[in-house]
Formats: structure tokens, C-alpha cells, sequence
């Protein structure tokens, strides 16, 4: 959308960017789903909001701060209607994939993780200075945030993988979203 574009060049200016993502608030803990689309963003934010609070599942902002990263939510969501304006540390960082198996594991491709980071980065009108603030932002990340390739069977079965990453997950006894 607009906003979002125009707000990506705001951003960089204040160490921040948007990505194309979900957003989950696990035990006190943000982390973010990345991946093309059809990966099965919108289907975590469905199983996961009886797990923990939702910031939503199109578009979140990272942002730099003196204590470390924060994720943010926006009022830009996808399929799933939730979007939430919620802060939270980010924990790490999940690049999903389809597979018949459930899986996390830990990625150490800086190179890689790079890559998939650009290509879910929401651009405004490229300038030199924007390219520049947003590629030293994510390098920051890919070194800084942990970061795990999630092959997941795009349904429940996906909590343990996840547990393993985030600490045992609680179903809440009503949805807080």
C-alpha cells in the first residue's frame, strides 16, 4: 500500500523497515515468519493466535533500538483480519517452507538469510541513501537475530518445531486477539 512505501523511506531513517511477514508474540517474545507468498504466513498466524498475540500477518516493522530489536505491528494485514499495534523484543526470525515434514532448523547462511531478508523488505522509492540505511539494517539482523528455516506440513503438527525454538507453548483458554 502507499503508506507503507512511503513510511519504508521514514523508517530508514530511524533504523527501521518493514517486511513482508507475520508477527507473533510467543511467551513475551516477537518473532516473524517470512516467505513467498503461499508459504503459509496467514496459516501460522491462524494456529498460532491461540498460542500467543497476534501483530498480523502481512506487514511488520523492525526497528532498531537501544535495548536491541523490536518487532511492531501495523494496520496492514492479509487474509487473516488481525492487526494489532503490539511491541515486542525480537527473538528470532523463521524463513518458512512447505515440506511433508516438520522442521526447524538453525540457518548460518548470512548470504542467504540476507537475500530472503531483501526480498521481503517493503521499498519505497529507491535512493541510494535508502539502499544503503536498509542493507546496513539487515546485515545488522542476519548477524545479530537468530534466524531458522521452518519446513512445516502447513497445519497444527508445526507447534512442536516451534516449541523447540520458543520454549512450550500454552493454548490460551480464550483468544486475546
Amino acid at each position: 500500500t502507499s503508506d507503507s512505501i512511503m513510511l519504508s523511506q521514514v523508517l530508514a531513517d530511524r533504523q527501521g523497515c518493514y517486511l513482508h511477514s507475520s508477527g507473533v508474540i510467543l511467551n513475551d517474545q516477537g518473532y516473524l515468519f517470512i516467505g513467498a507468498s503461499g508459504a503459509g504466513k496467514s496459516t501460522l498466524t491462524r494456529i498460532l493466535k491461540h498460542y500467543g498475540k497476534v501483530l498480523t500477518d502481512d506487514r511488520n516493522i523492525v526497528r532498531k533500538w537501544p535495548e536491541g530489536y523490536r518487532i511492531h505491528g501495523t494496520w496492514s494485514h492479509g487474509e487473516v483480519p488481525l492487526a494489532f499495534n503490539r511491541t515486542a523484543p525480537l527473538k528470532s526470525i523463521f524463513i518458512l517452507r512447505q515440506a511433508t515434514e516438520n522442521q526447524a532448523s538453525r540457518n548460518r547462511d548470512e548470504k542467504a538469510i540476507l537475500h530472503e531478508l531483501l526480498n521481503r523488505t517493503i521499498r519505497p522509492l529507491c535512493t541510494e541513501q535508502w539502499w544503503e540505511k536498509t542493507l546496513d539494517l539487515l546485515t545488522d539482523i542476519t548477524r545479530n537475530i537468530p534466524v531458522y528455516t521452518l519446513s512445516f506440513t502447513k497445519d497444527d503438527r508445526v507447534i512442536p518445531a516451534i516449541e523447540e525454538i520458543t520454549g512450550k507453548l500454552v493454548k490460551l483458554d480464550t483468544d486475546l486477539n
